[in-house]
């Protein structure tokens, strides 16, 4: 949309002096935009897209960050990359730079305060700006990006049951000691009985005043996280220190009680934003490398913080949920733009056509015919699971070269979103939907809503029968489909299945009148999912 602002004379000089940022879900979107943008009349010069800091640039052999491999262990201690790896000013008031700050390349893409278009990923939202850079002038974000604002993080229960770190060996145990461990020991027994349906939130001993009784005293003795490195070290002593250096237990053990006493204030029969479950970690053995163990964890659930809450921000979301909206961006102005889509839309409504359905040689070979009928006549996409994506690309081998050279194409679930690459095709095929774990959309909604919602929660997906609505404005009722019995979780099942169908339909752009195709987008939905529901 602001590319195409762009092309009108009486906005390209307004809007070619700002300093604007357009965060995309998807790296190769954020490529396409920008290929884009410049056709409509960007200069050139001034588009450009942010790259991670492992990026190799062409002809270089050195990645845009020297030290890109110590980030993620910088970020497990719940530190600051800027403050840890790039520069700070120490106690004294002296300033800390990495020896590679002046050249760094991934740092230079932030630091020209010249106008342009820059393309970033969704992860920038909720990443602070770096201080001392010029901020954008407008913010615009594109498309599904409300669940990066959900965090989880999690801690083993060991750490909750146990002897903090700032215990001391040698003494007896105080009274503060004695009463953190009953405190610890009543909140896991009764986290673990809600979370196996024996009692409700309310039913223990346990009380808002012990919760943040022991969030003070977590917090008070443990003292605040120690930094292990600073950006004026050398790489060979930072990753020694990385590498010995454990997370301080102190903050997160002291949020863990602020959510628990949080619930129990509100009057909840289960907690919303804190859980004790069974989660597959990674851990590092002595011999054999990294392996997989299953531990049972406590899980933190909490909304990130918008980054940009003082920049102009504009939002473009055809998915969007106006309650997540209003959520992650209060005080936001939703306008809804109504649309009919040019298509004809063909729907199977008597089976599901699932992931085990397709599994079968059989199945495959049908959908791959009817794929073959289609592409012979004109231009079509295909889009179904990725696993079934690839076998048919491996069963139409040469003859799929063929197809692809008339404007055809395979894709996935998830690899769709937003493209432009598909606009020439005449007939969008869609093979199935995703259908995402409970447990998965219900971390979402815990993350988004926890804080001021009881959710429906533990119950798993229920069996609906939602109605068609037919071109002749009758109505029949779906065989069947998943939905989650909690409205809030279910808006995120919605985007996640439903809204794709119509992502894959949209590809086609029907909308406008399309010039590459004459009449209307032919649309086969081979799945009885209530995509235009009545």
């Amino acid at each position: 949309a602001l590319a195409r602002a762009m092309a009108l004379p009486e906005r390209a000089a307004e809007i070619a002096k700002l300093r604007v940022f357009y965060a995309a879900p998807l790296s190769h979107l954020n490529r396409q935009l920008a290929n884009k943008a410049v056709e409509l009349g960007w200069p050139q010069d001034a588009v450009s897209v942010i790259l991670g800091r492992q990026h190799v640039p062409p002809g270089s052999t050195e990645p845009l960050c020297r030290k890109y491999r110590l980030v993620g262990k910088v970020h497990s201690l719940g530190l600051s990359v800027r403050s840890s790896l790039c520069e700070r000013i120490d106690q004294s008031g002296a300033r800390q730079e990495c020896e590679h700050f002046s050249e760094c390349g991934y740092m230079a893409q932030f630091r020209s305060g010249r106008a342009g278009l820059r393309f970033v990923a969704h992860e920038r939202l909720t990443t602070a700006w770096p201080p001392g850079l010029p901020t954008p002038d407008l913010l615009i974000i594109d498309e599904e990006f409300v669940r990066k604002f959900a965090a989880k993080r999690s801690f083993s229960v060991d750490r909750l049951l146990a002897a903090r770190d700032w215990w001391s060996k040698d003494e007896p145990s105080s009274e503060v000691q004695s009463r953190l461990l009953k405190i610890s020991r009543e909140a896991f027994q009764m986290l673990d009985a809600v979370e196996r349906g024996e009692t409700e939130l309310q039913g223990g001993a346990l009380t808002p005043k012990d919760c943040l009784w022991a969030a003070d005293a977590e917090q008070e003795k443990a003292g605040p996280q120690i930094q292990p490195i600073a950006p004026g070290m050398r790489i060979l002593r930072q990753q020694r220190e990385l590498a010995t250096a454990v997370r301080g237990e102190g903050p997160l053990l002291r949020r863990f009680w602020q959510l628990l006493a949080e619930s129990l204030q509100q009057g909840w029969r289960r907690p919303q934003r804190v859980r004790i479950a069974p989660v597959d970690v990674d851990v590092a053995g002595e011999n054999v490398g990294t392996t997989r163990e299953r531990q049972w964890r406590v899980l933190l659930y909490e909304r990130a913080d918008f980054a940009s809450r003082e920049c102009p921000t504009l939002v473009l979301d055809a998915d969007g949920d106006k309650r997540q909206l209003e959520a992650v961006l209060p005080g936001i102005d939703l306008v809804s733009i109504d649309v009919e889509r040019q298509a004809e839309v063909t729907q199977v409504w008597d089976r599901q056509c699932s992931r085990q359905f397709l599994k079968g040689e059989s199945r495959l070979r049908q959908l791959a015919k009817i794929f073959e009928c289609e592409a012979a006549r004109q231009p079509t996409l295909l889009v179904t699971y990725k696993f079934a994506a690839d076998a048919l690309r491996a069963h139409l081998q040469d003859r799929l070269c063929v197809y692809e050279a008339r404007g055809s194409a395979i894709n996935h679930f998830g690899n769709i979103r937003g493209l432009s690459d598909y606009e020439k095709v005449a007939t969008v095929i869609v093979a199935g939907r995703e259908l995402p774990q409970a447990c998965a959309m219900e971390d979402l909604a815990r993350g988004i809503f926890g804080d001021g919602h009881e959710l429906t929660l533990g119950i798993g997906y229920e069996l609906a029968r939602p109605a068609y609505r037919l071109r002749s404005g009758d109505h029949v009722h779906a065989i069947g489909c998943w939905t989650h019995p909690d409205p809030l979780v279910d808006s995120f099942r919605y985007i996640s299945c439903e809204r794709q169908i119509v992502q894959a339909v949209d590809r086609g752009r029907c909308v406008h009148t399309n010039p590459h195709r004459a009449g209307s987008l032919r649309v086969l939905l081979l799945g009885s999912s209530p995509i235009f529901a009545g």
